[in-house]
């Protein structure tokens, strides 16, 4: 992560999978997890703003993986 401003954080990471349609991103302010957003796939960083100043946040990034259907 790094601190950009007072109310935003940048989260990056390196992508090393090849086989995701999206990543969302999820967060917890120590209380409950919540859904953030969904982002592209091969995205490689993501900016949370408007965030209340003197906070611990916790960060979790998953792959959505595109999904087939077989006939029998």
């Amino acid at each position: 992560t790094q601190d950009l401003e007072n109310d935003e954080v940048t989260l990056s990471w390196e992508d090393n999978s090849n086989n995701e349609d999206n990543f969302i991103i999820e967060y917890n302010n120590n209380e409950t997890w919540a859904a953030l957003a969904t982002i592209a796939a091969n995205s490689a960083d993501y900016t949370h703003e408007n965030l209340p100043g003197y906070q611990n946040y916790t960060y979790i990034r998953k792959k959505i993986k595109p999904m087939y259907l077989h006939r029998l």
